[in-house]
């Protein structure tokens, strides 16, 4: 297999896979059952080896399907597929949890609160102000008086496209 059959074959699993990520959680929202997104996301990478596995077996001439080339480019591109739907997982689970877990650890070290307990200790001013120094201090927001003004940066750009990937997920 040439080199550019290889990074074809791993570009459209890829692509693949945000395709069937994109159908399972329509299919989701459609049936109006609560499922969780991670699941789905983590069955998605999954369910993408056995096409993947099966493709990359495939040799021109059947009697060397098993030989020890196959089953190398086989186990290189399980493992290539595997890492970027792992980054993929991970991307998408950041976006989901990152204000749950702070909600969970609240909780666990006050030993438990009643709803207006946590939202006390979960300001929305205190939550906003965090992530603007944030923003500034890792450069992507410039602070200009009492206003914020973005630099044009790598980060806006991320966000909108993630902000168009939820529109497609219908999340």
């Amino acid at each position: 297999m040439q080199t550019e059959s290889i990074f074809l074959l791993v570009a459209y699993s890829t692509f693949g896979l945000l395709i069937v990520h994109i159908l399972a959680m329509r299919f989701f929202a459609f049936l109006r059952r609560p499922v969780s997104r991670q699941l789905v996301t983590l069955g998605c990478v999954l369910a993408g080896n056995l096409p993947l596995l099966g493709i990359s077996l495939v040799s021109p001439r059947a009697e060397d399907w098993l030989d020890s080339k196959a089953l190398a480019r086989a186990f290189y591109f399980l493992i290539v597929y595997n890492a970027l739907g792992y980054s993929y997982f991970h991307l998408f689970n950041m976006s989901e949890t990152a204000r749950r877990v702070r909600i969970l650890c609240e909780i666990d070290e006050s030993g438990g609160l009643n709803s207006t307990e946590l939202a006390g200790r979960y300001g929305a001013g205190d939550m906003i102000a965090v992530r603007l120094e944030r923003l500034v201090a890792i450069g992507q927001l410039l602070r200009q008086g009492d206003r914020y003004v973005s630099k044009n940066s790598w980060l806006y750009y991320s966000a909108l496209v993630v902000a168009e990937w939820r529109r497609w997920l219908k999340l």
